[in-house]
C-alpha cells in the first residue's frame, strides 16, 4: 500500500512539472506573437535568477543590473528565435551567461584578491579575522566572513573559470546543461571547472583566514 501511494504521489510531482511547463510554453508563444504582459511575467519569473548570475559574475550591483537589464533585452529581442528544442531556461542562461562575459570583456576589469568587493548589501572590505576572533561563537560573522572570502577568489578567475564555476555551483546544472549554454564540450567543461575549482582553492588558501578550510566542490 504504502509502494501505491508513493508512486501515485511521484505521478502527481510528475504531472505539476508537466503543467508547470505547458504554462510556460504557453507564455512564451505570447511573448513571440507580441505580448507584453507574457513578457512581464516572463521577467517576473526569471529577473532573481538572472540578477544572481550577473552579480556573481561581475562583483558589484551596479553592472550586475546593467547586465540583467541588457540581458532581458537580448532575450525579448531575441525570443522569437526560440524554437522549444531546448529547455527555455538553458536558453535563457546562455544568454545571461554570455551577456555577462562580453560585459567584463569590454570592460577589462582586473580584479585584485585585497580590493573592497561589494555585497548585496554594500561594499566590504576584506579583513582577516584575527586569532581571538575566530574562536568566538558568533558563527553568523564567520560564515558572512566565508561569504565574502569566496566571492573575492571567485571574481579573482578568469572569466571562463568564473562563468562554468557559477552556473556549476550556484546554479545546480548539469555538465550536458552548461555544454548547450557556453557552446562547447562536455569535456572542456569538466576541465574548466576541475581548473576553476583548483584556482579557487588556491586563492582562498592564500588568505590566513581561511587557510586551514578546504574548499570542496559538487561532483
Amino acid at each position: 500500500m504504502e509502494l501505491f501511494i508513493n508512486y501515485l504521489r511521484l505521478i502527481s510531482v510528475l504531472k505539476r512539472g508537466d503543467d508547470l511547463e505547458q504554462m510556460e510554453i504557453k507564455m512564451i508563444k505570447k511573448i513571440q506573437k507580441g505580448d507584453i504582459r507574457a513578457f512581464e511575467e516572463m521577467v517576473k519569473k526569471y529577473e532573481l535568477i538572472v540578477y544572481k548570475i550577473a552579480f556573481k559574475s561581475v562583483g558589484n550591483e551596479e553592472d550586475a543590473k546593467d547586465v540583467t537589464q541588457e540581458a532581458f533585452l537580448k532575450i525579448h529581442k531575441n525570443i522569437s528565435k526560440f524554437n522549444f528544442q531546448s529547455k527555455f531556461s538553458t536558453w535563457l542562461y546562455r544568454i545571461v551567461a554570455n551577456t555577462a562575459i562580453d560585459f567584463l570583456r569590454k570592460k577589462k576589469t582586473v580584479y585584485s584578491i585585497d580590493q573592497n568587493i561589494e555585497g548585496e548589501e554594500g561594499e566590504f572590505k576584506r579583513e582577516i579575522a584575527d586569532e581571538n576572533e575566530m574562536n568566538q561563537p558568533e558563527k553568523n560573522l564567520e560564515k558572512n566572513e566565508i561569504k565574502l572570502e569566496v566571492q573575492s577568489a571567485i571574481l579573482g578567475l578568469s572569466i571562463e573559470h568564473r562563468t562554468v564555476l557559477i552556473l556549476r555551483e550556484y546554479q545546480n546544472l548539469s555538465y550536458d546543461e552548461i555544454s548547450n549554454i557556453l557552446g562547447i564540450k562536455v569535456g572542456t567543461v569538466k576541465s574548466r571547472i576541475k581548473r576553476a575549482r583548483e584556482n579557487l582553492k588556491d586563492k582562498l588558501l592564500e588568505t590566513s583566514y581561511l587557510n586551514n578550510k578546504k574548499y570542496e566542490g559538487r561532483e
